[in-house]
């Protein structure tokens, strides 16, 4: 047993990243282009000083600042209307992939989720530009949001 345990310590660290944990920066984000999980950003929502929230493929989500401290800030303050945006992105998934939603649009026409993205993304910058009251105000229009798309899937 201490001939494994010992092994572990002899040997060298890995060195390549895996998605999650490859550095990607704030200034890499860009439109048509691939995010830090790989899905391909189809619309920059919001951009803050050190964050944007962005459309991809998988739903709304926030790249965070560049600095680490800071990031763990923005991630706190996150938390606080992560389960309304999951249940938010399970639902615009589920309106996007309605068959009627490619059938009768146009390509002129709002994307499917538009309006629910848009309010997802206005939530995420009242989150985290960190002062109180704004926080409360994200997390209301994530809830009201939520009951708008609850109200329009079922």
């Amino acid at each position: 047993m201490d001939e494994y345990a010992g092994k572990a310590f002899d040997e060298q660290p890995i060195e390549e990243y895996g998605p999650c944990t490859k550095p990607f920066l704030l200034c890499q984000l860009k439109e048509d282009q691939k995010d830090k999980l790989g899905h391909k950003v189809e619309e920059i929502l919001w951009i803050g000083q050190n964050y944007a929230a962005y459309r991809s493929e998988k739903g709304v989500y926030v790249q965070f600042s560049d600095c680490p401290k800071e990031e763990a800030v923005q991630r706190s303050r996150f938390t606080k209307i992560s389960p309304e945006l999951c249940e938010i992105r399970y639902l615009t998934c589920e309106l996007r992939s309605r068959w009627y939603a490619f059938l009768f649009r146009r390509r002129t026409d709002p994307h499917p989720t538009y309006l629910y993205d848009n309010n997802v993304a206005q939530s995420l910058m009242l989150v985290l530009e960190g002062e109180e009251g704004n926080g409360r105000q994200g997390k209301q229009l994530a809830k009201e949001t939520l009951k708008l798309i609850v109200q329009r899937v079922t």
